[in-house]
């Protein structure tokens, strides 16, 4: 009778063990959520929004460039070239800290053509683009260069 009642209160006390680890694995995933995943996702964000900005300045480059082409004046050139890789940066989304520098140069080539070398440069603040209070920046330039004919007819 004494092993039945062991068996028994044993049987009873792993019961009540088991009884107290349920809902135990919710309180692990939620601490699990705030602790790990949360910044880890946040992480994940942050680097794939950063990759898409090299590209981004390098469009608004390529835009500038072709926008100065279609000018007639140096000075025109230069402006709309400017304008054109503004409004690329700004349709893109990508936030400079202060305005982004365009440098737009009209060289002549061999006599009947141009060529038109537009650089863009903007200094992106991390903590537009991940954790908000993230320190640091970084300097994204690109390059592009576009011929065109200085003889061609008038409009």
């Amino acid at each position: 009778m004494t092993t039945t009642v062991r068996w028994y209160a044993r049987r009873r006390t792993r019961v009540a063990r088991r009884d107290r680890q349920i809902g135990s694995a919710s309180v692990e995933l939620v601490i699990l959520t705030g602790t790990v995943l949360v910044p880890l996702f946040s992480f994940v964000i942050f680097c794939g929004r950063i990759s898409t900005v090299p590209g981004d300045v390098q469009s608004a480059a390529r835009m500038a460039s072709r926008a100065a082409t279609l000018e007639r004046t140096v000075a025109k050139q230069e402006e709309r070239g400017e304008a054109a890789a503004k409004a690329r940066l700004d349709e893109s989304g990508i936030q400079c800290d202060g305005d982004p520098s365009v440098n737009v140069e009209v060289l002549p080539y061999q006599g009947r053509s141009g060529l038109a070398v537009t650089t863009v440069s903007c200094t992106v603040s991390y903590s537009n683009y991940g954790f908000p209070g993230l320190p640091g920046s970084k300097t994204f330039s690109a390059s592009f260069s576009e011929f065109f004919d200085v003889r061609r007819e008038s409009e």
